[in-house]
């Protein structure tokens, strides 16, 4: 099943939504043509989204040119051993592989730029990756994670006005959280996948609690973050112009004062940091293989 076409190929918005498919297996009943501006609906039961609050206006209007920058230059000295972090493997796929994959799977996105640190590149051309024209040669990561996203940012063509960061170590990501954020972000201008925090909360200094938080207004930030590339642009210049490193790219965008969108992400999108969570991760994936 699809969970959303969107005009990422650069072809022209007037094509049909089952074109820009190519040749993948669609229900053609979950479309509606449309003679409007707004081109093309989507079937609200089958594809529901935050621009359904809308009314009046298509679900998704195809305007934007969509692409993602997926993070791997890290070294991810947390996990322990001699490989860097993106090029661990998952039962027998290393972790950019992986992320790779599932973002590939996903046909909105016209080009997938992937980030590496230039110690990386012999490690790059070694995986098997899926011939896939939407995937760029590897961009030479920087020193922090923000030189990193500029390397790749620079590395987009100009024609994708909405840009998507991932961080390859979330290689479980699902396809439909990638399709519900991405609309999120060409209609809100930023929107991140995050997931609301299940324990308690407390802030502590110097070992002594001082207070305990809300955690209904608690979420855990995860990724895709997607956000409308000449806003995107603007935060990271301020950023590196005020000599600010945020933990996450939306954080940027706040800093300027505008809203940023969440999307209820999935439990499974966790970050690989520590060893327990690659075992996690690969409890999950042999629970899913004997599933099938």
């Amino acid at each position: 099943a699809v969970r959303m076409v969107m005009n990422s190929s650069g072809r022209d918005c007037t094509q049909s939504p089952l074109a820009l498919l190519e040749g993948m297996t669609v229900d053609s009943s979950h479309f509606f043509a449309r003679d409007s501006p707004g081109g093309w609906e989507l079937c609200p039961a089958c594809f529901p989204g935050p621009a359904q609050a809308s009314r009046g206006r298509p679900l998704y209007s195809f305007q934007m040119n969509s692409a993602v920058i997926v993070l791997a230059a890290g070294r991810g000295e947390r996990l322990g051993g001699n490989t860097p972090k993106a090029f661990a493997h998952l039962g027998g796929k290393s972790l950019l592989a992986r992320a790779l994959e599932g973002l590939l799977s996903y046909p909105g996105f016209g080009w997938v730029q992937p980030v590496v640190s230039a110690d990386d590149l012999d490690r790059y051309a070694a995986l098997a990756l899926p011939r896939d024209r939407r995937l760029a040669e590897p961009a030479i990561g920087g020193a922090e994670r923000q030189d990193s996203v500029a390397a790749g940012l620079a590395a987009v063509p100009g024609e994708f006005d909405l840009v998507a960061i991932h961080d390859a170590a979330r290689c479980r990501v699902e396809p439909g959280d990638v399709a519900a954020v991405v609309q999120a972000g060409e209609e809100y201008g930023a929107a991140i996948l995050a997931a609301p925090v299940r324990d308690t909360l407390k802030q502590v200094d110097n070992g002594v609690v001082i207070s305990t938080l809300d955690r209904r207004a608690c979420w855990q930030a995860q990724t895709p973050q997607v956000f409308h590339r000449a806003l995107y642009a603007e935060a990271l210049e301020k950023a590196r112009s005020d000599g600010f490193l945020g933990t996450d790219d939306a954080q940027l965008v706040e800093r300027l004062g505008m809203g940023v969108h969440v999307v209820p992400g999935s439990p499974g999108n966790f970050k690989i940091t520590l060893p327990e969570d690659l075992a996690l991760a690969e409890r999950l994936l042999l629970a899913e293989e004997n599933a099938r």
